[in-house]
């Protein structure tokens, strides 16, 4: 069983969601695929040209940095984070695209743990 609004699951035999009271569905709806385009302008192309904004092993700046690009919506692309995740040091590679590059800089530089001069490597 799953609450409709919350979108919890619920032993079988549960009626009502214990968080919003609703009645609880047999099987959620299906849901469209959310297309996520960045607040600054869209998905970059092969003839955009990405940036290195950043290149660090530190598992707090990385997470950081991420989460800031995912919340303003900034297009990022993160290489060698699946090996990072496995527990190799391998530098996590962030790049961004060209013209949001100053802007992107700017963000990072305004956390003192992620200011382009601690990141470590940051181009």
């Amino acid at each position: 069983m799953f609450c409709p609004d919350c979108k919890y699951e619920f032993a079988p035999h549960t009626r009502r969601c214990s968080d919003c009271g609703a009645d609880l569905v047999e099987e959620l709806p299906q849901q469209p695929p959310v297309a996520r385009l960045p607040v600054g302008g869209r998905v970059p192309t092969e003839a955009d040209e990405l940036v290195t904004v950043s290149t660090s092993n530190l598992p707090g700046a990385v997470a950081m940095a991420r989460s800031l690009l995912d919340a303003t919506g900034f297009w990022h692309e993160c290489e060698g984070l699946a090996l990072y995740h496995f527990g190799y040091a391998t530098p996590v590679v962030i790049r961004v695209q060209r013209r949001d590059l100053s802007e992107v800089k700017e963000l990072l530089s305004g956390l003192e743990s992620v200011s382009p001069n601690k990141l470590g490597g940051m181009v």
